[in-house]
């Protein structure tokens, strides 16, 4: 931790009290020391002042929900340095309006996180927010992003170059989402001995480095699911061979803490799916196929500064529980969250496979057409139609060129025309094998489909799609994302 006369520095050290104070106390089953006469921090001045992109602000346990869990619910004040009263012209923001009386100074676990974009999360803890002030106010300066160590090991180029478009989108959903996050990502040469990486044997054969996030692009059926993974033995995610967009993003953000549930809702594997108060935008949910992008600002809480992220490796965490109705020193994720709770559109079989089709001056060998299956068979999705996806991949692109531009992370598909094209069949055929592996009558037909696609396709000898059909065949669902061994329930904070 280091200090300064009249403001803090924003580093993790400074969590580390309070943390341990309120672990203790869970423990011993002592009463949380008692801070009287103490009040909570009326201001907060922001330096330097932020001049536009939307911050929040999250306090934790500063009201409460019911009379049985005093002082127990957790807040998100957004701040939009644009708008009028939001923040003074000296950085100033009120918090104590948002501090119900009697909360915060009395619980070990209460805090104040600042979410700002390009800019790492600061966080304080009791002891901080109630300790004497001049005027009450704690000054906070904003620090870049802590950055992410990523080992890239790509099956095959063409792998290699999906697998920047990968990071390049990871790293913006990152950043957009203000998770204070950066990824930093090194490629390695291309290894066809990628595809038989699994959990048990990815430590092994050289394609490792202890202490940062080893992604394996492109490996085949032989690994311990089959598809993509996020694995529990060690700083290993796999990515399968028939990549869809955003596949990436997703299983980094369960590197990242969202592996497991809060002690608000049941997220199996920190998934979201269906669950009340998200978005099938957002990035750990689930079979919407492509184009996830946001995540909650809990979620960005978690992910920055819970002990179950990848980022805990580098200093001081907080520990988040995940026992239900249990006080926490961090919030649900379910926290701030902005869009509208709304459900992905239903999409027929048909449409998924005319998703699935590319256009065949690329290639020279268009999707095959299966025989017509009745639309009883769909699938939640965030579009529908060919039209609908090619617009959604050429505003990406335009995003994740132009922070290319400005110095951060570059596609590997420049050409908007190739991201599109190529981004374009995978996803479809994600779609696809999703559809038919839920489906009935509909089952041979997708059966034959894939076979054809296996043997002449623009997919063709992808062992995804082999592991997709004799799974299909036998009558199990088909998951893009499969975890392993999850963490214990209970985390632990980092060793000081």
């Amino acid at each position: 931790m280091t200090r300064r006369t009249g403001s803090l520095v924003v580093l993790l050290g400074l969590l580390v009290h309070p943390c341990l104070a309120a672990q203790a106390a869970r423990k011993s089953g002592a009463a949380a020391p008692a801070a009287e006469g103490r009040r909570p921090v009326r201001n907060l001045r922001i330096l330097p002042r932020p001049k536009s992109g939307l911050m929040q602000v999250i306090l934790v346990n500063a009201q409460s929900s019911n009379p049985d869990q005093p002082c127990r619910k957790s807040v998100a004040v957004a701040v939009d340095p644009e708008a009028p009263g939001d923040i003074s012209v000296t950085g100033l923001i009120k918090v104590r309006d948002h501090v119900e009386e009697g909360c915060w100074c009395d619980d070990p676990g209460a805090g104040l996180a600042v979410l700002a974009p390009g800019r790492a999360v600061a966080y304080f803890g009791r002891d901080i927010l109630c300790a004497p002030r001049p005027e009450g106010t704690l000054n906070v300066e904003l620090r870049p992003r802590r950055e992410i160590r990523v080992e890239v090991w790509p099956r095959d180029a063409k792998l290699a170059s999906l697998a920047r478009d990968e990071l390049a989108n990871a790293d913006w959903i990152l950043d957009k989402n203000l998770t204070g996050l950066a990824l930093r990502p090194h490629f390695n040469k291309a290894d066809k001995e990628v595809s038989k990486t699994t959990c048990a044997n990815a430590a092994r054969g050289g394609r490792y480095v202890p202490g940062v996030i080893n992604l394996y692009y492109g490996v085949g059926a032989g690994n311990s699911a089959g598809s993509n993974l996020s694995c529990g033995n060690g700083p290993f995610v796999l990515v399968s061979d028939v990549p869809s967009f955003g596949d990436a993003a997703h299983e980094i953000s369960h590197k990242l803490g969202l592996n497991i549930r809060d002690h608000h809702l049941d997220y199996p594997e920190g998934h979201t799916t269906g669950k009340r108060g998200f978005s099938c935008a957002n990035t750990m949910w689930t079979r919407s196929d492509t184009l996830n992008h946001l995540y909650t600002p809990g979620q960005a809480f978690w992910m920055s500064l819970s002990c179950t992220s990848f980022a805990a490796f580098q200093g001081p965490c907080l520990a988040c529980t995940t026992r239900d109705g249990a006080a926490s020193p961090c919030p649900p994720f379910v926290l701030g969250q902005v869009e509208e709770d709304r459900e992905c559109p239903r999409c027929t079989v048909t449409e998924a496979r005319s998703i699935a089709r590319r256009v065949s001056a690329r290639t020279g060998t268009p999707m095959s057409d299966a025989p017509a299956v009745s639309p009883n068979v769909q699938q939640r999705s965030q579009f529908c139609e060919q039209s609908t996806l090619e617009s959604k991949l050429r505003e990406r692109h335009a995003i994740l060129a132009q922070r290319a531009a400005a110095g951060e992370l570059k596609l590997g598909l420049t050409k908007v025309e190739d991201f599109v094209l190529e981004w374009s069949a995978r996803i479809g055929v994600s779609v696809i094998i999703e559809n038919i592996s839920e489906g009935g009558s509909d089952r041979d037909e997708g059966i034959r489909f894939l076979e054809e696609e296996f043997k002449k396709g623009p997919l063709k000898n992808e062992s995804y799609l082999i592991y997709s059909i004799e799974k299909i065949r036998k009558g199990r669902f088909t998951k893009r994302c499969n975890q392993d061994d999850p963490p214990p329930e209970e985390p632990q904070p980092s060793p000081q």
